[in-house]
Parts: C-alpha cells; sequence; structure tokens
C-alpha cells in the first residue's frame, strides 16, 4: 500500500507535509498504517452434553444442571506488523525531519534486513542483532539500560538532501491474540436463567513486541521496551435472565 502523505480517509494522525513540491515522487511509499494481512475469527459452541444433546441425554435432573447448558466461545486474532524504519531525525531538507531516512554507509539495506528479527538475550530483548549493536549492561542488574548503533553503519544525510534509507520499508512483528469464553447457564424457572460467564482476554498470554521508528544514532536503537495489548487478564461476572 503506497500513498502520497500517508493520510488514511478522515484519519490525519499519518498526514504529512510534501518532502518537496519539485519532486512529489519522493513523498510515495508505504503508509505508516498499513497493516498487509489480517484475519479475524469468532465462533459460539454449545458443549453437547445434557437432556436433548448428544451425550448424557437421560441423565436426571440434578446431573443434567451440572453438566449440561455450556457454551464456550473464542475470539483468533491474526495481523501483520505495521512499517517502520530508521530515521535521521535531522533536518537536512525543508524544514522537517518526518520521513527523512538515515544514510546507509557501512552497510546496504539488503544487509540491514537480514539483521532485523526477535533477539532474546540475557540483557534484554532486541529486534536489531546484538551483534551491530553496543550494548550498555547494568552492572548490578545484568540488563541492558541502553544500546547503540556500531560506527560507520549509517550516518545522517547531507544538508540538503534525503537520506537513503527507504521510509517504511521494513515490518514490524506480527500480532497475535486468542480470548476464551465460558459459559454456563441453569435454568431457575420457566423464564428465569442463571448465567456465570468467565472471560479470559490473551488467555495464551503471548507477548505481542513493538518496533518502532528510531534514529540511527538513539540511545535505544533496536531495544524492544514495549508491548502490544495486554497481558492475560481474566474475570468471571454472574447474571439472571429473566
Amino acid at each position: 500500500m503506497g500513498d502520497a502523505v500517508g493520510a488514511q480517509g478522515n484519519n490525519q494522525s499519518d498526514l504529512d507535509s510534501h518532502l518537496s513540491l519539485r519532486n512529489r515522487d519522493a513523498d510515495y511509499r508505504r503508509s505508516g498504517q498499513d497493516q498487509t494481512q489480517r484475519f479475524v475469527a469468532n465462533g459460539l459452541y454449545d458443549l453437547p452434553f445434557g437432556n436433548g444433546k448428544r451425550w448424557l441425554s437421560n441423565v436426571n435432573g440434578f446431573v443434567d444442571r451440572m453438566v449440561g447448558g455450556f457454551t464456550i466461545g473464542a475470539i483468533v486474532t491474526w495481523a501483520t506488523g505495521t512499517p517502520f524504519y530508521v530515521s535521521s531525525g535531522r533536518t537536512t531538507f525543508n524544514q522537517s525531519t518526518a520521513n527523512n531516512g538515515a544514510q546507509l554507509t557501512g552497510i546496504t539495506f539488503e544487509e540491514f534486513k537480514k539483521n532485523i528479527g526477535l533477539f532474546k538475550t540475557p540483557t534484554g530483548v532486541f529486534f536489531v542483532n546484538p551483534n551491530i549493536l553496543n550494548i550498555t549492561v547494568s552492572s548490578t542488574t545484568g540488563k541492558a539500560t541502553a544500546a547503540t548503533l556500531k560506527p560507520g553503519l549509517m550516518s545522517a544525510p547531507a544538508p540538503g538532501t534525503f537520506g537513503d534509507f527507504p521510509i517504511n520499508s521494513l515490518s514490524g512483528p506480527s500480532y497475535f491474540g486468542f480470548d476464551l469464553s465460558v459459559i454456563k447457564r441453569l435454568r431457575i424457572a420457566e423464564n428465569v436463567t442463571f448465567e456465570l460467564k468467565g472471560t479470559a482476554i490473551n488467555i495464551l498470554n503471548h507477548p505481542n513486541f513493538i518496533y518502532g521508528t528510531l534514529n540511527f544514532d538513539s540511545t535505544s536503537f533496536g531495544r524492544v521496551t514495549t508491548q502490544r495489548g495486554t497481558s492475560r487478564q481474566m474475570n468471571i461476572q454472574a447474571q439472571v435472565r429473566f
């Protein structure tokens, strides 16, 4: 997905000024809101137990109340990551630092792309290969407190030029979510039902990391410090329907 200035419908959070009125082609790139693939599925299933069901269909009323009336629901979400790039963080052309990539000097884009992924180390989690980083580690905790790109690989563009690191050319990690619910319905009277529902958001407690656009000279270069979504959350609610 490409666009001239990144605006999507009536959402102006990705609206940017033109880099140059003399070369509109310089603005074409993937939108910062591009999510190339997204899959969402949901469903409800009544468990086949209790009177009138496939299993235990002839049990007495007490057993039927215990094993019958269960429904399981699930929502599964999978989506590709949003784009990011390495920025120069400099005003080298016009008056905007936005959408000005870093200048590749000691590494090609294809080489750098091979060093993007998820790297879990004893000192922390990184989305850039620690082999091309200088990592500062706390002497007390043994965990990374800062990280910088090794010198000579990228620099700021020369005045009056744009950096050659392609804008929004890399994709962040995919997103996966699995939510589950279990409902138990117990008939009290003909028109009165007691319902107990348990819900688990992100029941697998699957972490969804975020890789963001960063400056080539950032002191947190390549570090994963935030997550998308929430950790596992569970709740139970009860209600009477009549």
